[in-house]
C-alpha cells in the first residue's frame, strides 16, 4: 500500500476492503474490539497518519480480538460527557461495542422472516443502521470524509442526504450528498475528533 494523502485515496482503499472482506465471518462488535486494540497504541499522539489509519481498518478484520470487558456496560453515552481527543474517541468506540453486545443479548440483531432489520433504536445508544464491518466502513467514510461519488460501486449504493465535509482549518461543515462530489481533500492525518466522527457516521449514516 502506497502512502495515502487524500479523502479519495481513503475512499479507494476502503472500496478495495469492501470487495475483499464482504461476507466475512467477523461481527461488527468483534471488529470494533480489534480496531480499538490496534488504535489505542496511538493514544499519546494528537493524530494518526492516514496510511496507518487505513492499515488499521484492514488489519482489524483479522487482528487479535481482546476479550469483552463487562465494565464497558457501565459507560455513559458520549453525549452525556465532556471528553475530548483520544478519551472521547475511546469512550465512543467502547460505548458502541457495549451497545452492540447488548443488542445480541436482547435479540435485537436477529433477522425477522429472514431479513435483518434496517434500523435498531437503542434507548441510550441512538439509532443503528449498519451492523457489519464493511457497511460500517463504507458509511463511515461517506459520512465523515465525503465518501463515494454517485454511480460508483458500493455495498449498498449511493445514499442522498447530509454528510460531514471538511471545512476551514480542519473543521467540518455539512454538504448535500452529490454536491461537490469531485472535490479532493488533502488529509494526510486523521485526528481523534475525525476518528470519532468516522465511528458515528459508521453507525448512523444511511
Amino acid at each position: 500500500m502506497g502512502r495515502l494523502k487524500t479523502n479519495r485515496d481513503l475512499r479507494e482503499f476502503v472500496a478495495g476492503l469492501l470487495k475483499t472482506h464482504e461476507g466475512g465471518g467477523r461481527s461488527l462488535e468483534e471488529y470494533l474490539r480489534a480496531l480499538w486494540f490496534l488504535a489505542r497504541v496511538h493514544r499519546e499522539g494528537d493524530a494518526i497518519e492516514l496510511t496507518e489509519f487505513a492499515s488499521m481498518l484492514d488489519r482489524a478484520f483479522n487482528a487479535h480480538v481482546p476479550d469483552f470487558d463487562h465494565e464497558w456496560l457501565e459507560l455513559k453515552p458520549p453525549e452525556d460527557l465532556t471528553l475530548q481527543g483520544f478519551e472521547e474517541w475511546e469512550n465512543t468506540i467502547l460505548f458502541q461495542i457495549s451497545d452492540l453486545y447488548r443488542m445480541v443479548e436482547d435479540g435485537e440483531q436477529e433477522k425477522e422472516n429472514g431479513v435483518r432489520r434496517m434500523v435498531v433504536s437503542r434507548p441510550e445508544g441512538g439509532d443503528w443502521f449498519n451492523f457489519d464491518p464493511v457497511t460500517f466502513l463504507e458509511r463511515g467514510v461517506e459520512g465523515a470524509f465525503r465518501g463515494w461519488e454517485s454511480g460508483e460501486d458500493t455495498v449498498r449504493g449511493f445514499a442522498p442526504g447530509m454528510l460531514a465535509a471538511p471545512g476551514e482549518e480542519g473543521s467540518t461543515g455539512s454538504a448535500k450528498s452529490g454536491e461537490d462530489k469531485k472535490d479532493v481533500v488533502f488529509m494526510p492525518y486523521i485526528t481523534w475528533p475525525d476518528f470519532t466522527r468516522f465511528l458515528n457516521a459508521g453507525q448512523t449514516f444511511k
